[in-house]
């Protein structure tokens, strides 16, 4: 009797993004006491950069949390040289 193959996803759990915000939400308030949309505008603003990691370790985890929320740069208009 053939043996059935089950699927296997290797322990990958994908989330919404309201699951995702949930998550940012919830650490940014257990961290730093302000909502993950608070730490959203004040890292878009800059306020974070000057910090130094060890001063809140946890600002790292949350700027890794957080979406993605600039466009990525493009290459300059330089042409590139064929080699």
């Amino acid at each position: 009797m053939p043996v059935a193959k089950k699927n296997r996803t290797h322990g990958t759990k994908w989330v919404t993004r309201l699951q995702a915000k949930a998550v940012l939400d919830a650490r940014a308030r257990r961290v730093l006491n302000i909502s993950g949309d608070e730490f959203i505008a004040k890292w878009n603003a800059g306020e974070f950069r000057k910090m130094d990691s060890g001063d809140c370790p946890g600002v790292i985890e949350l700027a890794l949390l957080a979406p993605k929320t600039g466009k990525l740069r493009a290459r300059s208009k330089q042409k590139r040289r064929n080699r």
